[in-house]
C-alpha cells in the first residue's frame, strides 16, 4: 500500500488529534457512501432486506476494517490489524447492537437465530483457535475465505426460499420510496467516492493512530480495541441509525451479524493471506478472544428470548461492552 502520509510522534498534540479526527470522517464517510450506494442497488434489485443486511450492507460497512487492517499490517501493526477486528466485533455486538436496541427493540427474524448466530459463534471459536498458535497463517487465511465465499453462495443461492419462510413472520416495513432511493448511475458514483475515501483515510488513521500510542505510551492493542475499531465501525452505527428512523428492524440485526462474520472471515483472511501472517499476540488469547466468544453467547441468548433484543437488553450489552474494554485497558497497562 502506498506511503500516502509521514506522521510520527514528534509531531505535536494537536495535529495528532486533528489527524485521528480527520481519518474517523473520512472513513466514515466513506463507509456511508459505499454502503448507500451497495444498499440502494439492492433494494432496486428487490432484494429481501434480510439478505442485504446479512451480505450487500454488513460487507460495505465493514469495508473500512478490511482497508485498516491491510494497512496496518502491511506497516508491521499487527496489533491494531487484530485489535481493530475484535474491537469492531465486540462494539458492532455491545455499543451499537445495544444502542439501537435502546433507541428501539429489534425484533429478530427466525433464520437468524436458527442459522446465522449459530454460525458466527461457531466461526468465532475456530477463529480463536487458528489464532492459538501465535499466528494466523496464510493457508488458514485462505481457509476463512472460502468459508466466507461458500456462506455467501448459500446465502444467495436460498435467497427466495429464505424470502417465502419469512413471510409467515412480522416483518418490518421500509418508509422509503422507490423514488427516495438514488439512480443506478448515482450509486456507482457513491462506491467509487466511498472506496476513495476509505483508502485515503485508513492509511491515516494508522499513521496518526500509532504516532498517538507511541506519545503517550498507550500499547497499540489498544488503540486498535479503542480509537480505531470506534472509527472503522461508524459506517454500522450509521448505518443502524438510519434503520431505526427507517423501522428497518432485519437490516439492522443483518447488519450486526453480517459485519461480525465477514470481519471475522473475509478482513482476517485477506490480510493474513495478503501479508502473509497474521501475528497474534498472547495477552489476546487470554481475554479478548473470550469476551468476543462471551458476548457472542450473550446476545444469541438475548435473540432467543422472544426473538427480540428489548431495551434492557441493550443496556445490558453496552455496559458489558465498556465493562470488557475496561478490562482490557487496565490489564494492558498494568493497573491490574
Amino acid at each position: 500500500m502506498l506511503e500516502l502520509f509521514d506522521i510520527n510522534q514528534n509531531l505535536p498534540l494537536w495535529l495528532l488529534i486533528i489527524a485521528n479526527i480527520v481519518s474517523i470522517l473520512m472513513l466514515a464517510k466513506g463507509g456511508d457512501y459505499l454502503t448507500q450506494g451497495a444498499s440502494d442497488i439492492a433494494f432496486r434489485l428487490k432484494i429481501n432486506p434480510i439478505v442485504i443486511g446479512l451480505t450487500i450492507v454488513s460487507v460495505a460497512t465493514s469495508m473500512p476494517e478490511l482497508f485498516t487492517c491491510l494497512s496496518a499490517s502491511l506497516k508491521g501493526s499487527d496489533d491494531i490489524a487484530l485489535g481493530n477486528i475484535l474491537g469492531s466485533n465486540l462494539g458492532n455486538m455491545g455499543l451499537i447492537m445495544g444502542v439501537t436496541a435502546i433507541m428501539m427493540p429489534v425484533v429478530i427474524p427466525r433464520r437468524l437465530i436458527m442459522w446465522e448466530l449459530p454460525f458466527l459463534l461457531g466461526v468465532t471459536i475456530v477463529f480463536f483457535l487458528l489464532c492459538a498458535g501465535g499466528a494466523l497463517e496464510r493457508h488458514e487465511g485462505i481457509l476463512l475465505l472460502i468459508t466466507m465465499a461458500a456462506y455467501l453462495i448459500v446465502i444467495i443461492r436460498y435467497e427466495k426460499d429464505d424470502h417465502s419462510s419469512d413471510s409467515e413472520e412480522p416483518v418490518s416495513k421500509s418508509t422509503v420510496l422507490d423514488s427516495q432511493r438514488s439512480s443506478l448511475p448515482k450509486c456507482v458514483i457513491l462506491i467509487a467516492i466511498g472506496g476513495v475515501l476509505l483508502f485515503i483515510g485508513s492509511d491515516l488513521l494508522i499513521d496518526s493512530s500509532v504516532a498517538t500510542a507511541k506519545k503517550f505510551n498507550v500499547s497499540e492493542i489498544i488503540i486498535g480495541l479503542t480509537v480505531v475499531a470506534i472509527g472503522t465501525s461508524l459506517p454500522e452505527l450509521a448505518t443502524c441509525m438510519v434503520a431505526v428512523m427507517r423501522k428497518e428492524s432485519e437490516l439492522i440485526a443483518g447488519n450486526i451479524v453480517g459485519s461480525n462474520l465477514f470481519n471475522t472471515l473475509f478482513v482476517s483472511g485477506a490480510v493474513s493471506m495478503y501479508s502473509g501472517q497474521l501475528s497474534v499476540d498472547h495477552g489476546l488469547l487470554l481475554f479478548e478472544f473470550p469476551a468476543m466468544i462471551l458476548l457472542t453467547g450473550i446476545l444469541w441468548l438475548f435473540f432467543i428470548t422472544e426473538r427480540t433484543v428489548t431495551r434492557v437488553e441493550g443496556v445490558l450489552l453496552v455496559i458489558s461492552y465498556f465493562a470488557m474494554i475496561s478490562l482490557a485497558f487496565f490489564d494492558r497497562q498494568g493497573y491490574l
